[in-house]
């Protein structure tokens, strides 16, 4: 299960970086939730993630990625 989360935070992450890529402007546009990775706040509405086991921020190809280590993994 554990290994699912980790999955799926990163499928998330990895969408919302290609999408930026994209469609910058038409991203945000009528969007359920977006987080930039400064924190742990979702951008868009108040889905916000929970920090498991302390993964860290730091910079990415495009803003903000989290850097996941074992046993590490972001939740909403």
């Amino acid at each position: 299960m554990k290994f699912f989360k980790k999955f799926l935070s990163l499928a998330i992450i990895l969408s919302i970086t290609f999408s930026i890529q994209i469609a910058n402007a038409a991203l945000i546009d009528n969007i359920n939730a977006y987080w930039k990775l400064d924190d742990l706040n979702d951008s868009v509405a108040s889905y916000h993630f929970t920090n498991i086991n302390s993964v860290t921020f730091g910079a990415a190809l495009i803003g903000n990625g989290a850097i996941f280590t074992a046993n590490k993994y972001l939740t909403r």
